[in-house]
C-alpha cells in the first residue's frame, strides 16, 4: 500500500485509486478463508501457530504493554488481544482491519474487544497520540 500523502488533487486520486485495488486482492485471497472453525495462523497464512505467536512474544518481550493503549493496524482475526488477555497483560486493546469479513470474525471470537473496520491509511481515522503503541505484523 502506498503510504504517500499530499495535497496534490491528481496525486490522492491516484493513490485512492491503487489503495481501492490492493483491498480488493487483499479481499479476494482472505475473505473466502474466514471462517469460525481454522485457527488465526492457518487463515492468515503464517507458516505455524509457533511463528504467529512469535511476533506477539517479540512485542511483548520488548515492552511492557501495562496501562497502555494499544492500536493493532491490520488485526486480522484479534489474535494479538487473545495473547494479551492470555498472559493477562492490562492494556487497552483496538483492532483495526480493512476488511469487514476479519472485523466481524474477530469480533465474534473476542466480543470484549474493540474491533474498527477501515482503511487507516487513506484517511485520518485516529488523532496523533490516541494510542500508546502501534502495532502491526
Amino acid at each position: 500500500m502506498s503510504w504517500f500523502f499530499s495535497n496534490n488533487s491528481d496525486t490522492k486520486f491516484y493513490y485512492e485509486y491503487t489503495g481501492a485495488m490492493q483491498k480488493k486482492m487483499i479481499e479476494k485471497h482472505y475473505s473466502p478463508r474466514v471462517n469460525s472453525v481454522d485457527r488465526g495462523y492457518q487463515i492468515l497464512d503464517w507458516e505455524s501457530e509457533d511463528a504467529h505467536l512469535g511476533r506477539f512474544n517479540a512485542l511483548t518481550d520488548q515492552l511492557d504493554l501495562s496501562g497502555l493503549s494499544i492500536l493493532d493496524v491490520g488485526c486480522g482475526l484479534g489474535d494479538l488481544y487473545g495473547f494479551i488477555r492470555d498472559k493477562e497483560i492490562d492494556a487497552a486493546y483496538t483492532g483495526i482491519d480493512i476488511l469487514d469479513d476479519m472485523v466481524n470474525e474477530a469480533g465474534r471470537r473476542y466480543p470484549d474487544a474493540s474491533f474498527l473496520s477501515g482503511d487507516m491509511f487513506s484517511h485520518e481515522i485516529f488523532s496523533k497520540g490516541e494510542y500508546d503503541v502501534v502495532y502491526s505484523s
